[in-house]
């Protein structure tokens, strides 16, 4: 919600594993999510799945409808679909790292500089902003 009153843009990308994207937003809708999200977009309605691009491909342009964004991130919980999917497609990419596996401490850590970083919290997502503005 802090993002979207910030004038975030705020997509939604899901493989659907379970059920269909049908049934996603019909949850999203029935506990008032759906409100906070512009675009949602997923595996089985584009037809590939993250990690590939074609799946980012489509979110980016239906939240950027041809302008330029200042800054494109994809945030999400996993690591070769998420963090390496955004980066294939030129998004910067933030994992989220609940375990630790790749960050102990100083949330949010660059990975690679300006393309990759790593954060412990989903609240956290609101700091990679700032650190993505230091990047020419």
């Amino acid at each position: 919600m802090e993002m979207k009153s910030d004038g975030f843009m705020i997509g939604l990308i899901s493989n659907v594993i379970f059920w269909s994207s049908t049934v996603t937003r019909k949850l999203l809708d029935k506990f008032g999510l759906s409100r906070f999200i512009d675009v949602q977009v997923y595996a089985d309605e584009v037809g590939r799945a993250k990690p590939h691009p074609t799946i980012f491909e489509r979110a980016y342009s239906l939240l950027t409808h041809g302008v330029e964004p200042d800054v494109a991130i994809h945030v999400g919980d996993g690591f070769k679909e998420d963090l390496l999917g955004a980066m294939l497609d030129d998004i910067i990419g933030v994992y989220i790292d609940r375990a630790g596996t790749l960050i102990s401490s100083g949330s949010p850590a660059e990975l690679i500089r300006c393309k990759a970083y790593a954060i412990r919290k989903l609240k956290e997502t609101l700091l990679v902003p700032h650190l993505v503005s230091g990047c020419s």
